[in-house]
């Protein structure tokens, strides 16, 4: 598997943070919607199984990080897998990076919510790494609260920036309708939000978000 890392961002939604993207074949929705297909995103996202990384080397790179540092995995592609479930092996040298330097991870993943993916997600979240499970609904959002996992939730547009559901708080990313707002201000998706059953949502956005909303309904 190889990874492209970047060491300070100039994506203008994430702000000056470190950045990775993992190989194209890792997202699910490459052929459905996935944002990262989007000129020019894609032509940097094309390259990275021919220039990119292992995932010692960009341990590596992570542990020069400073401790406590927000960084921004995966802006394009999704975690490794193995026949549907999560290579946490391949992750195993960039998770003791991580946990080594308490960095702040941003990091969504849409891979199915099985019951093996839910226990690899549980092993990231021991080592500090708060994976956001990308839901399509309120109740897979609380099924993966229930399950100790972060949730994040896409919306149709005009949807409310602060909703309560039940016992669960849904709460717009503000860089949505904020200009001074980024992931490096913000880092709202990197806090463990489980106990207080907070879902970050994102309304649907860009060039594919009419095939994105089909994908999700």
């Amino acid at each position: 598997m190889k990874y492209q890392f970047t060491r300070k961002s100039s994506n203008a939604k994430t702000g000056p943070i470190p950045t990775t993207m993992t190989e194209r074949d890792t997202c699910p929705f490459r052929l459905n919607g996935c944002y990262a297909e989007n000129f020019p995103l894609s032509l940097h996202w094309n390259k990275v199984s021919d220039t990119g990384v292992s995932s010692q080397d960009l341990a590596d790179k992570l542990a020069e990080l400073p401790m406590g540092q927000l960084w921004r995995h995966n802006v394009a592609g999704d975690l490794p897998t193995l026949n549907g479930t999560i290579d946490t092996l391949e992750m195993m040298p960039i998770l003791r990076a991580v946990k080594n330097r308490q960095l702040k991870t941003i990091l969504y993943t849409h891979h199915a919510f099985t019951r093996n993916n839910v226990a690899r997600l549980q092993i990231m979240r021991e080592h500090g790494v708060n994976v956001n499970a990308s839901c399509e609904s309120i109740e897979q959002a609380n099924h993966a609260l229930d399950n100790g996992i972060n949730s994040v939730m896409v919306t149709p547009i005009g949807s409310p920036r602060r909703e309560k559901i039940g016992s669960t708080t849904l709460v717009a990313c503000p860089a949505q309708y904020r200009d001074n707002v980024t992931c490096a201000s913000c880092g709202l998706c990197a806090h463990d939000r489980v106990a207080s059953r907070v879902v970050v949502t994102f309304e649907a956005h860009g060039a594919r978000k009419g095939a994105t909303m089909r994908a999700i309904s």
